[in-house]
């Protein structure tokens, strides 16, 4: 009989019976016996847990469970990533780390960008455990952020003078916003009737974006 801790693959077993006073020794015939590989749990949770914002890193955990009669799972996993934010992966640590019957791994996103992130996990399998796919990928929305924009005033000109108007478009960590010139839109009005001006592009510094546009 095979005991609990029979490793994976093939067994031939037979039986063979001495000669007695009666009887003669007799070899059975073979039996084969397979042990298959075992089927892991896995489960797959992220930090933030759902929505976050731009420029925040994400975190993805991926715990794969073996049994008590052969240990934990020693094989790699691969994280598939998805989603409207159009990353294909991340980073991921190639070897989990071991507690108990448990392997921890994690991947992380450190910049990402706006839209959605659809994350599953693959545990690839070992010698004694399947490959097995986490049933529940999940879903993380990334909000936009929302800047702030200041324009400097020109004060008191003369005739004929040229005007330059500034805006400084401000973004938070350390993400400057877009210095397109499709980017903004500058609206002039007042009685002098100009209805338009002639923009720059935007110049980045930092997490600041500045606009110029010249009458």
């Amino acid at each position: 009989m095979l005991g609990a801790n029979a490793a994976v693959g093939t067994y031939t077993a037979t039986a063979t019976i001495g000669s007695d006073t009666n009887y003669n020794a007799a070899t059975s015939g073979a039996v084969t016996i397979t042990i298959a590989n075992a089927n892991p749990t896995i489960s797959l949770i992220s930090s933030p847990i759902s929505t976050t914002t731009v420029g925040t890193p994400l975190t993805y955990t991926a715990i794969v469970t073996g049994l008590s009669n052969i240990g934990a799972p020693s094989g790699s996993l691969t994280f598939n990533v998805s989603g409207t934010a159009g990353a294909t992966s991340c980073t991921s640590t190639t070897a989990g780390a071991v507690v108990g019957l448990t392997t921890t791994y994690t991947c992380a996103i450190q910049t990402p960008v706006s839209g959605t992130y659809i994350v599953s996990a693959t545990y690839n399998g070992d010698s004694n455990y399947l490959a097995l796919t986490a049933t529940a990928p999940t879903t993380i929305t990334i909000a936009k952020l929302t800047p702030t924009i200041t324009l400097a005033e020109v004060g008191t000109a003369t005739f004929n003078t040229t005007l330059t108007f500034t805006a400084t478009v401000v973004g938070s960590l350390g993400i400057a916003p877009s210095n397109a010139l499709s980017n903004i839109t500058w609206h002039i009005g007042g009685t002098a009737g100009v209805g338009s001006c002639t923009p720059t592009t935007g110049v980045k510094s930092g997490a600041t974006t500045t606009f110029t546009c010249t009458i």
